[in-house]
């Protein structure tokens, strides 16, 4: 009986187990030093959304930490991507900016309900073995900070969660925030507080 009761808990805990984190970023994008990730921006974007992507895109280019460089990342329109549960994708720009983050999340009903003011938001997504990282932000200038911090992912310490707020606190000081979750009980036990000079 013991041994049942053995493997029912590791066959409950194994999907958990096997699972992402941001902290795996951005690992799950690559195989064999290639990056296989589409940068997607919105058709219509407005420049902090695109400058964004960039600082995302040129800090996917090389990693400092590990003297690793990687090629193989694409830049896309959200038009251009014809189903977001067949590619691996960092969408950059809430869901009324970008179509593909729309999708995504499922279609919000409100785009100003999927983060609080002055605040941006990380979040990944698994769809059978591709994934997403969304980037948004309340305003645009959080967005930017939002892909500031996963563009700075070697030092910022992102979350072994699926998700992380971004706050901005100061004119030079983003506050990261995100709790880490009990896996077998999956509540939020304790939560921790990550913050970072920007330079502008």
């Amino acid at each position: 009986m013991k041994k049942l009761v053995v493997l029912l808990l590791i066959l409950v805990m194994l999907p958990s187990v096997l699972s992402f984190s941001l902290r795996d970023y951005p690992d799950f994008f690559i195989t064999e030093n290639t990056l296989n990730v589409k940068l997607v921006v919105g058709d219509t974007a407005i420049a902090s959304d695109t400058i964004g992507a960039i600082e995302i895109a040129t800090s996917l280019q090389y990693n400092p930490t590990t003297n690793e460089s990687f090629q193989g990342l694409r830049a896309v329109l959200a038009s251009e991507i014809d189903d977001f549960t067949k590619e691996n994708i960092i969408s950059v720009g809430g869901p009324c900016a970008n179509g593909v983050t729309a999708e995504i999340m499922g279609f919000p009903a409100s785009c100003s309900e999927v983060v609080e003011p002055n605040a941006g938001l990380i979040k990944l997504f698994e769809f059978e073995n591709r994934f997403s990282v969304v980037v948004v932000g309340y305003s645009a200038m959080d967005t930017r900070r939002a892909s500031r911090v996963l563009a700075n992912y070697y030092d910022s310490a992102l979350p072994n969660s699926k998700s992380t707020k971004v706050f901005f606190t100061s004119k030079k000081e983003i506050l990261i925030n995100w709790c880490f979750v009990n896996i077998m009980f999956c509540s939020c036990y304790f939560e921790f507080n990550f913050s970072f000079s920007m330079s502008r």
